[in-house]
C-alpha cells in the first residue's frame, strides 16, 4: 500500500515482545537508511549515516543494472560482518591473523525476476570464510 506523507512502521517484535527486546537491552541504538526512487527507472538513491550511494534493479525487473544491485549489497554486507566477527574474536583469542576473507553466495532460481513463474526468493546462503596467519590448530 502507498502513502502519501505518512510514515508507516513495520515491527518485527510484536507487543511485548518488543518491550521486553527494549527492557533487556536498555542500550539499543537503531540504524537507519532511506532509499527513494531517482529519476531513472529502476534506480534508487539510498541515504545511509550521511552518506548517499547509487542502487540498481536488474534488467529483468527495468533496472539498468549499471550500479550494485540489493542482494550485491546485502551479501556484501553479510561477508563484511563475517569478517569483522573473525577479526574482532581472532585478536581476543590472540590468534595473529595476516588475512580474512568471506565470500558469500546466495542461490536463487531468477526465472521468478524474468517471468514470475516461480518464487525468486533465496533458497540458499553460503559462506566460505577463509584466512591466513592461523596454525592448523588455531583455524580449527
Amino acid at each position: 500500500m502507498l502513502s502519501t506523507g505518512r510514515r508507516q512502521e513495520v515491527h518485527l517484535l510484536e507487543g511485548g515482545a518488543a518491550e521486553e527486546a527494549q527492557l533487556a537491552s536498555p542500550s539499543l541504538v537503531t540504524g537507519s537508511a532511506t532509499a527513494w526512487l531517482s529519476n531513472q527507472p529502476g534506480r534508487a538513491i539510498v541515504l545511509a549515516r550521511g552518506n548517499h550511494f547509487v542502487v540498481d534493479s536488474v534488467p529483468s525487473l527495468g533496472g539498468p543494472n549499471e550500479e550494485r544491485n540489493p542482494l550485491d549489497l546485502a551479501l556484501g554486507a553479510l561477508a563484511t560482518c563475517g569478517t569483522f566477527i573473525y577479526e574482532s574474536a581472532t585478536k581476543e583469542m590472540g590468534i595473529p591473523l595476516t588475512e580474512i576473507a568471506a565470500t558469500m553466495e546466495a542461490g536463487f532460481d531468477a526465472r521468478g525476476l524474468v517471468d514470475g513463474s516461480v518464487n525468486p526468493r533465496i533458497q540458499a546462503l553460503r559462506v566460505e570464510m577463509e584466512v591466513a596467519g592461523a596454525t592448523a590448530e588455531q583455524a580449527e
